[in-house]
């Protein structure tokens, strides 16, 4: 580790130094050091300044808003990409995608890296496909999000909330009846607590003094994500069919339906009670297992799906 030591200009009587000193932690001289004066970054940072890429700042949106937030990338295709997809096309909404964990437990590459990346790239495929205006990725360790700090979830949604200022919220039924995933039901317990937190003038003032102003959300949209959960609205996403399965098919890293070599993938028993449960509590139909049947043929019961 090295310091840097600057001698000022010289005192009356006194010479003035014609260059600066460098010197390690005993005051040793030492040289081949940048000329002074010393980066803003830290001495362990590049000397260089690097550059940084901004994204396009958020605009108020004319119309009214949806945020979607989801533990996993391909949470939301499952689950609610029918419903998106109509809301943004038919009723004229602007919808941002928020995401709390990076996947990295979700895909077959034993790259950990690799895992994120590709998962990271199919969101942003989702988002796409459905007309989401933008995505925000939060990061945290897959399945272990009952281990990050809950404040700090919150706040982070809070701030969000008050920027996208969301007359709906979609996400997953925070009271979690029969749910396994702890990703899942920490993301629905602090969404519902942001949401209400967002209204209020002394939670987080800091956002207030940086232009923020608290925003009530009123709407919200809980999936039926597990046999038993409760329902209590239905959407006919029947114009949207093709759009769904366009959305499950982007999921090649997590699979199924998504598969890199473009293969036919039957739903598994459980993908089939997720579906049948986003509309009816009623045991899932007989899904087509002969040769050649895939997802689109069985869109008659896929037709039901939100």
């Amino acid at each position: 580790m090295t310091i840097w030591k600057h001698e000022p200009a010289g005192t009356a009587g006194e010479a003035s130094s014609p260059h600066p000193v460098h010197v390690d932690l005993h005051g040793t001289p030492i040289g081949n050091l940048p000329a002074w004066p010393a980066p803003a970054h830290p001495y362990t940072a590049p000397t260089e300044r690097q550059p940084i890429t901004m994204p396009e700042p958020i605009s108020t949106p004319t119309g009214p808003v949806i945020v979607v937030v989801q533990a996993h990338s391909d949470d939301l295709s499952f689950f609610g990409s029918g419903t998106i997809a109509r809301l943004v096309r038919e009723s004229g909404y602007t919808a941002y995608l928020i995401q709390t964990t990076n996947d990295d437990k979700c895909g077959p590459t034993p790259s950990v890296g690799e895992t994120i990346l590709a998962n990271e790239r199919e969101t942003e495929e989702l988002a796409r496909i459905l007309g989401i205006r933008r995505v925000f990725n939060f990061g945290y360790q897959n399945h272990f999000l009952d281990a990050v700090s809950v404040a700090e979830l919150r706040s982070r949604l809070v701030f969000l909330f008050r920027l996208l200022r969301p007359d709906i919220v979609m996400t997953f039924n925070p009271a979690q009846p029969a749910e396994q995933n702890p990703d899942h039901w920490v993301t629905g317990q602090a969404v519902e607590a942001a949401r209400w937190m967002a209204g209020l003038d002394k939670d987080y003032p800091e956002h207030l003094s940086a232009g923020l102003a608290p925003h009530i959300i009123r709407g919200r949209m809980y999936w039926v994500a597990r046999a038993g959960q409760p329902t209590n609205r239905i959407v006919d996403v029947s114009g949207y069919v093709d759009t769904k399965v366009e959305s499950l098919a982007v999921h090649q890293v997590q699979g199924p339906p998504g598969r890199p070599d473009g293969a036919c993938v039957q739903p598994s028993p459980n993908v089939g009670w997720s579906f049948q449960n986003l509309v009816t509590m009623t045991t899932p139909p007989t899904v087509p297992t002969s040769a050649g049947s895939c997802l689109r043929p069985a869109s008659n019961w896929v037709r039901a799906m939100a």
